[in-house]
This record gives C-alpha cells, structure tokens and sequence, in this order.
C-alpha cells in the first residue's frame, strides 16, 4: 500500500481504501535537532464520519515513539484534531479540538523541550509540557491505521504543501 502524488493537484493522496491499514512515510534528510516544526495543508476532506484518519508526526524514533497529530473527519465523534505521544507501544491523549477542517485548512505541530504546540491555520489550539521523548527521531506524515492511534484508511484525504523544518532559532549540528 503506497501513497503517491496526484499530478493535476501535486498533492499526496493515499492509493488504497482498507480498514484497519495505514500509510506512513518518513521525511528525509532526518532532523538535525529536537526542535522540529512539521506541518501540512488539507487538499481535500475526507467526507465520512468514521475513523478515517491522516496526520503527521515528530521525534519518532522507531514505531513505538513519536508524538503526531491524528486528523479525523469532521461529523466524527471524536475531536477532528488531537495530539498524542505514542510511548512503549501506548498512545496518550495530550489535547484535542474539535476544528471545522476545510480545503485549505493547515495544521501544525511544533515541538521544542518546553512544550508541544498544535495550530489551526496559525492559531494555537493545543498545548502541552510534555518532554517525555527527547531524541530527535525523524518526522513525517501517514494515512490510516497508526499504531495505538487506529484507523482506516480512504483515498478521499488529499494533503499539500508538507513542511518539516528545524526552526531558525535551533542551532544546526
């Protein structure tokens, strides 16, 4: 199961309709620091209710440890956006909102040792101390099924303009 870009949209779509499966890619080169900014904008919305998922993820050092944004469909029950640490195979709630998401809706995850930040076309929506994974890992972004954060996968979710930076302000080594 792969995703692929779709050349009329330059977007990045997934290739497959599964329950319970799931895309995930790494961005390369890895970080070169723990502060890491990683962000997408939403090509196009995935229209069901169900547990249809996409996001992107930080500090991943294998696929046991991460922090990630999980994105759900809006009319979901659950919050369309929530953070999360996934640690020792278990994933942890950091905060969630509920945001109306729309073709162009960019969503942020922004992770320094102080705090991890989520923002909602540039507005700060969830906030959290948490500092319990410290290594620098690797970033990207996946479709579907994510470890503890479950999932189907859809090929209605359509992201763009995929982002990872060390911030400026984090000397690179």
């Amino acid at each position: 199961t792969d995703a692929q870009v779709a050349a009329a949209s330059d977007t990045v779509v997934a290739t497959t309709s599964e329950l319970s499966a799931g895309q995930t890619y790494t961005a390369q080169p890895d970080p070169t620091g723990t502060d890491q900014d990683i962000s997408i904008t939403i090509a196009a919305l995935e229209p069901d209710t169900g547990t249809i998922t996409c996001g992107i993820f930080g500090r991943m050092t294998d696929t046991e440890n991460y922090y990630a944004v999980r994105i759900l469909p809006n009319g979901h029950t659950s919050d369309s956006v929530e953070l999360f640490k996934y640690e020792n195979d278990s994933a942890t709630s950091l905060g969630s909102y509920d945001a109306t998401l729309a073709v162009g809706t960019v969503i942020k995850l922004e992770i320094r040792d102080a705090y991890k930040k989520v923002f909602v076309d540039g507005v700060e929506r969830i906030s959290s101390t948490n500092n319990d994974l410290t290594d620098a890992g690797t970033w990207g972004i996946f479709w579907g099924y994510f470890d503890a954060l479950g999932g189907h996968i859809q090929q209605d979710w359509e992201l763009d303009n995929f982002m990872a930076a060390v911030p400026a302000t984090q000397a690179i080594k």
